[in-house]
């Protein structure tokens, strides 16, 4: 899956849990423009960063990425 895929299911998790990208953008110390660049893969998103994303967001890559295990 290619940054642009994760940004948008990053984006799409916020939309569905009610949480504003201003919210994430002050928690990454980014603005919302950089943010939105993230999210729509203008600016690259590192493996780092998703996690550190998904530990604010207190949940998990899988979930983020809509992954069920088998």
């Amino acid at each position: 899956m290619d940054e642009i895929n994760v940004g948008l299911k990053i984006k799409d998790y916020l939309k569905k849990n009610g949480i504003k990208q201003t919210y994430l953008a002050n928690q990454l110390n980014r603005n919302d423009a950089e943010l939105s660049f993230l999210l729509t893969g203008k600016i690259k998103l590192t493996a780092n960063e998703f996690i550190r994303i998904t530990n604010i967001l207190n949940t998990t890559p899988n979930e983020i990425l809509d992954i069920t295990s088998r």
